[in-house]
């Protein structure tokens, strides 16, 4: 559902509020899960705001979203925001149409 969410987001929300709202908030895995949503439905963000929600993720980070234990055909570990999604894409996109036929 958070993908739907997400996915709807996209034409209501400056990404700049988005991230400057997230910053202050101050969470590294509300930076990891939201870079990844945002790939993940194609939420096109400046690369100045995509490089200012890396620098909040330390190198060493990591997160998880998804179930509790890995299984065969999940998303695994995204490098590019240091997260772990034990879910498959087919799973996430489940609940958002315009994404499940892509």
């Amino acid at each position: 559902e958070v993908v739907r969410i997400t996915y709807g987001a996209m034409s209501k929300v400056a990404p700049d509020k988005f991230v400057e709202t997230a910053t202050t908030m101050g969470s590294v895995s509300l930076m990891q899960r939201s870079g990844f949503l945002f790939d993940l439905v194609g939420w096109e963000i400046p690369s100045v705001l995509r490089a200012q929600m890396r620098s909040r993720i330390p190198k060493s980070a990591r997160s998880k979203l998804g179930h509790s234990k890995e299984e065969d055909g999940e998303v695994g570990y995204v490098p590019d925001w240091g997260l772990i999604v034990h879910a498959t894409r087919k799973d996430l996109v489940a609940d958002t149409p315009q994404l499940a036929g892509r």
